[in-house]
């Protein structure tokens, strides 16, 4: 969608099985039916440059700058085309923070925690990646500190604990 949207490309022949894939990812991001309707008319009145995007529009002034710069100044035209292409052009291209998770699942379940379980596992990745935001409600420090670690480790060994009782159980 973003190579689509990108003024660069919006001459670039568009098939119908893109066109509908276009209107697909519409239905997805909008809040209703007729939204996306509307975000596919005015996406295709921009591609073929008629009102409210006609050429002396002063959304054009920016084509060169860049397409999020482009769709920033095309919100008064479309306003929810334009928020969309803005949110899109504005998301970071690159996989950190997934590495950053890959991580530090790494990090939890080594090869001395390998008896936790996925869920276990899942939980206190949750924990660590989100120390931050529970920190910030409590006030203290924004980085990890021994004391959270600690209460991973504790967290940590309720899980055995947890599951040695349903081991003593199902014996």
């Amino acid at each position: 969608m973003a190579f689509y949207l990108n003024p660069i490309n919006r001459t670039t022949p568009l098939s119908d099985y893109h066109n509908q894939r276009i209107m697909d990812f519409f239905k997805r991001c909008a809040q209703s039916d007729e939204e996306a309707f509307e975000m596919h008319m005015h996406f295709s009145l921009w591609r073929q440059q008629l009102t409210p995007f006609e050429k002396g529009a002063f959304c054009w002034k920016f084509e060169e700058k860049g397409a999020r710069e482009f769709w920033i100044s095309a919100i008064n035209q479309s306003k929810a085309l334009g928020i969309l292409a803005n949110r899109l052009f504005s998301a970071p291209a690159n996989s950190v923070p997934s590495e950053r998770s890959f991580s530090t699942q790494n990090y939890l379940h080594s090869k001395t925690r390998n008896r936790l379980k996925p869920d276990e596992v899942d939980k206190l990745i949750y924990i660590y990646m989100n120390s931050r935001v529970f920190r910030k409600n409590d006030g203290t420090k924004d980085t990890l500190t021994v004391s959270t670690l600690e209460e991973e480790e504790l967290l940590e060994e309720e899980f055995r604990m947890d599951e040695d009782d349903e081991d003593d159980e199902n014996n």
